[in-house]
């Protein structure tokens, strides 16, 4: 009995530890940023509101997502279990990852086996929207002497249907319906990869296998393309650059996503090389820099690149896209045809990032399993029309020059408009408030339905002013069309802390 007893507590004992141990190990703080999984892992959540008061709210989702994310052995026992699932039972390990036909894979999220199926969900209003949306683009950057081009990226699953487990061929998808709408209801020149990648399928493979992208060679074929029809539009006069090719490998993303990073081999492919490069990658410089600090304004933080090649004369490119133009040589294949380039893995044009490069052609890449981001509203201060000599005059402030620490004010900034043109919300006219000499994002607009005329004023209200952490600081007021320009008198009023 003795001896049962003892063996009841040794498995006891073990069952604690086995439970306890992955906490006892984990990350206690969490936020680390996964190699293997590409992504940030979950905080410890905070048990605290911002004014120091106890919450229970989001708490548990919290603490399970912390878990989940920072126990522990939870890589080791994800890698064994993508290996027992992968090699023992013959399946994908992930719901993200179908396993197709002879050696290829696919990613089953963003509607891309409705894609395969022609059953993705477009509807008239959203190919509407699109239309909406990219007109509204084009008419924008034509004021601004600028040609507007769309090029559409197919899914894996358009041009290799084939190797789908199920009755999959190549037929007509989502990227060819929302090229031909485009194409017969708008004057935007839209370049649809996709016949040119399923001819070039004939001779070579253009797509990884163990990943959702296209190889090297498929992103030459997609470039040479481009190239082709600027030039049959007239938009440029330069052939695609010459490129070799030489056997590389290449370690695809579909390992990881099933929870081992050496479940699949690395492939073969053909990798590309330039012959003659002219063009030459930008690390600093002024531009360099503005568009590092509107990238972070724009809270845009992945990659982005410039070329100057002084081989070609005055035609500047300016290209927003994805992970399909971010890498594979696609940045300097396209810098060979160009002065200058800039590329920016973004959907969103920005006003302030077009006027900093200046381009003469804008190129918006969109893959097909995000196309509906095409209907998405642009960059309102892409859309916003500048004001042409806009005024404005301080006429009074309520600002107090001492306030006591701890106390919160109102302050009243009454604003003339001295200029020829009215302000309004719709225009994005607003006030801008620096403290301490920088624009720290601090805005008060005018109401939905107000508007400014020339010669009249309007009083603004700083809501909840309250003593920063030193005994000094000065406030400035100035007007603002929001992204585009600030304008009118400044006025600065110094305040000292009680």
């Amino acid at each position: 009995m003795a001896f049962k007893r003892r063996i009841e507590k040794l498995l006891i004992f073990c069952f604690i530890v086995a439970v306890f141990l992955p906490l006892l190990l984990s990350n206690k703080v969490g936020g680390q940023v996964s190699s293997v999984e590409k992504r940030t892992l979950a905080k410890f959540p905070s048990f605290f509101n911002q004014d120091g008061s106890v919450t229970l709210s989001g708490t548990r989702s919290g603490l399970e997502n912390w878990i989940n994310d920072n126990a522990a052995f939870r890589l080791p026992m994800q890698k064994l279990n993508a290996d027992l699932t992968f090699n023992l039972f013959h399946s994908s390990p992930s719901s993200k990852v179908k396993i197709g036909k002879n050696g290829w894979y696919y990613y089953t999220g963003d509607n891309n086996l409705e894609i395969a199926s022609g059953t993705y969900p477009m509807t008239q209003d959203t190919l509407e929207k699109i239309k909406e949306a990219q007109v509204a683009i084009q008419q924008v950057l034509k004021k601004k002497g600028i040609t507007y081009v769309l090029v559409l990226t197919p899914s894996k699953v358009s041009v290799y249907p084939e190797n789908l487990v199920g009755d999959f061929q190549v037929r007509q998808t989502v990227i060819d319906e929302v090229a031909d709408y485009l194409t017969k209801n708008t004057t935007i020149p839209v370049i649809n990869l996709k016949n040119d990648l399923l001819k070039a399928k004939q001779k070579q493979t253009v797509y990884f296998k163990t990943d959702t992208h296209w190889n090297q060679v498929g992103a030459y074929v997609g470039y040479s393309a481009i190239i082709n029809r600027l030039n049959d539009l007239g938009i440029i006069d330069s052939k695609p650059t010459d490129i070799t090719t030489y056997p590389s490998t290449h370690k695809g993303e579909f390992s990881v996503m099933m929870g081992d990073a050496d479940l699949l081999p690395a492939e073969p492919f053909q990798a590309t090389k330039i012959i003659s490069p002219k063009a030459e990658r930008l690390e600093s410089g002024d531009l360099y820099n503005e568009i590092d600090s509107l990238d972070q304004t724009n809270y845009v933080y992945k990659p982005f690149y410039l070329y100057h090649n002084p081989s070609v004369q005055n035609k500047k490119l300016l290209i927003y896209g994805d992970s399909f133009f971010e890498k594979w040589n696609v940045d300097q294949l396209f810098a060979q045809n160009f002065s200058d380039l800039t590329y920016i893995w973004s959907y969103c044009i920005r006003n302030n990032v077009v006027n900093a490069v200046k381009p003469n052609i804008v190129i918006l890449e969109q893959t097909e399993r995000y196309i509906t981001n095409l209907a998405n509203d642009p960059d309102p201060y892409l859309l916003n029309e500048p004001l042409q000599n806009p005024q404005a005059q301080i006429v009074s402030t309520t600002t107090p020059t001492q306030i006591e620490r701890g106390k919160m004010y109102d302050i009243d900034i009454t604003v003339k408009n001295i200029g020829t043109e009215s302000w309004s919300e719709k225009q994005m006219i607003r006030l801008c408030i620096f403290q301490d000499g920088k624009d720290w994002g601090y805005r008060v607009k005018l109401p939905d339905g107000v508007e400014v005329k020339p010669g009249e004023q309007y009083t603004f209200t700083l809501h909840d002013f309250r003593d920063p952490p030193n005994n000094t600081t000065y406030l400035e007021y100035q007007m603002a069309q929001e992204g585009i320009q600030y304008f009118g008198q400044k006025q600065r009023v110094d305040i000292t802390v009680k």
